[in-house]
């Protein structure tokens, strides 16, 4: 007798839909130790009354179906992180800035601050003080570039009339993803796999229609004593399984 034991191991794919609720091109999401689903049932029920003895059940009437889905991701693609974050992934190409940014006024020794205009790698910055007709460039021998934060913290600024201006500088090419931008759109997922408690069972399961919310959670520093990182980050999604229109079912499962 053969044990029908299942232990799931493959790829995890998912696709955007078009306006029939069709799945486009699929994309591999690739780590993804975690794809589960809960389908569930509802029930309404009723117990006639009496006084002579206990409450007797008489109604279980199913009303509702619903199939929660979990999916954790851990390769961090831009792909990816749009999808864990509702976010829009843009590139931010290599340039030069210039302009008449003020920083804070009343800045004092040893603080830091941020560079303004959003960029990183930052090169060749240039300050101006406000010295009225003909601002000052601050010595760069004044101040400390913390170049891919971006930071600027400021060593001396007592000869200089605040507030100090970001003037220009150089900065390098970076990818952006945006944080709650948009809501991610419904997707079909299919799991494509193989049982390897039966090494010769193909396992291929879709679901045509989910709908996620954003990572439960992001995690950029975690680690146990002293600080020292201890596993790979992880991004756990959770979303519902709809029903495609005109259809009765959630989809289709299947065992090769």
């Amino acid at each position: 007798m053969q044990l029908e034991y299942f232990i799931g191991h493959g790829d995890i794919l998912i696709a955007t839909l078009d306006a029939n609720y069709n799945p486009l091109a699929f994309r591999n999401v690739g780590e993804a130790p975690v794809f589960e689903f809960d389908p569930t049932t509802e029930f309404v029920d009723n117990f006639s009354t009496s006084k002579a003895s206990p409450n007797l059940q008489d109604l279980h009437l199913p009303i509702k179906n619903t199939a929660v889905v979990h999916l954790t991701l851990k390769e961090r693609t831009a792909q990816n992180l749009e999808l864990e974050l509702f976010g829009v992934n843009t590139e931010d190409a290599a340039g030069t800035f210039t302009g008449t940014t003020a920083f804070p006024d009343a800045i004092e020794d040893g603080q830091k601050y941020l560079i303004p205009g959003g960029h990183v790698g930052i090169t060749a910055l240039v300050l101006h003080d406000s010295t009225p007709g003909t601002p000052l460039v601050v010595d760069p021998a004044d101040y400390a570039v913390d170049a891919d934060a971006p930071f600027v913290t400021f060593l001396d600024v007592g000869a200089y009339v605040q507030p100090f201006i970001c003037s220009s500088y150089s900065y390098k090419g970076a990818q952006i993803i945006s944080i709650l931008e948009r809501p991610t759109p419904e997707l079909c997922v299919v799991f494509d796999g193989k049982n390897l408690a039966l090494p010769s069972e193909r396992i291929w399961c879709r679901l045509d229609r989910v709908a996620f919310s954003a990572a439960a959670k992001v995690s950029l520093k975690s680690g146990g004593a002293g600080g020292t990182p201890t596993e790979v980050a992880a991004y756990e999604l959770t979303g519902s399984s709809l029903v495609v229109p005109g259809r009765t079912s959630f989809g289709d499962y299947r065992v090769f």
